[in-house]
C-alpha cells in the first residue's frame, strides 16, 4: 500500500478526531481518500472553517461551492508546498474552533464575520495571484480564532471581531 500519494499532512481519526500516527498513514492509506479506512474525509475535504461558514450561510450546503473549491486549490497548490506545518496545525485546531463556535448562540454572526473577513479576502487575493498575502490573511485570522476560542476555553465573550 505504501504512503498515501494524495495526503501529505496528518490524518484524522474519525472516531477520536485525533491525528493518526505516521505508521498508519504510511502503511494503510490507499490511493483514494474514499478507500482509506483511517482518514476521516469530511464533506469539506478538510476545509473546516470555510465549510462551517458556508453551511451557516446557505439553506442547502454545496460542497463544491466556489469558495471551497478555490480554498482547496489554494491549500493544495500553495500552502501545502510553502507552509506545510501550518496545514498540520490547522487540522489540529480548526475542528476545535468549529466545535466551540457551533455551541454558541451567536455562531451565525461569528461565521458571517469569518466569511467576510477571512474567506472572501483570501479567495480574492488568491485569484489575483497574491498568494502570500492570501496566506497571511487566512493564517492571521485562523490564529486569532484559535486564541479567542481554543486558548481561552470557548471564547466566553459575545463580541464579534
Amino acid at each position: 500500500m505504501g504512503q498515501c500519494p494524495h495526503y501529505k499532512g496528518n490524518l484524522v481519526c474519525g472516531a477520536t478526531n485525533q491525528t493518526i500516527s505516521s505508521y498508519i498513514r504510511d502503511n494503510t492509506c490507499y490511493k483514494s481518500y474514499d478507500r482509506c479506512s483511517d482518514y476521516k474525509k469530511s464533506s469539506s475535504g478538510g476545509c473546516y472553517l470555510t465549510s462551517a461558514c458556508m453551511q451557516a450561510q446557505q439553506e442547502s450546503f454545496d460542497d463544491d461551492c466556489y469558495e471551497l473549491t478555490e480554498l482547496r486549490r489554494f491549500r493544495d497548490e500553495y500552502v501545502r508546498v510553502n507552509h506545510p506545518d501550518a496545514v498540520s496545525r490547522y487540522y489540529e485546531v480548526a475542528p476545535q474552533v468549529v466545535s466551540i463556535i457551533d455551541g454558541r448562540e451567536d455562531s451565525a454572526g461569528i461565521y458571517r464575520l469569518m466569511y467576510e473577513n477571512m474567506v472572501l479576502p483570501t479567495v480574492t487575493l488568491f485569484r489575483n495571484g497574491e498568494v502570500e498575502e492570501a496566506y497571511r490573511v487566512y493564517k492571521t485570522y485562523s490564529d486569532g480564532l484559535e486564541e479567542r476560542f481554543v486558548s481561552t476555553g470557548g471564547g466566553l465573550t459575545t463580541e464579534h471581531e
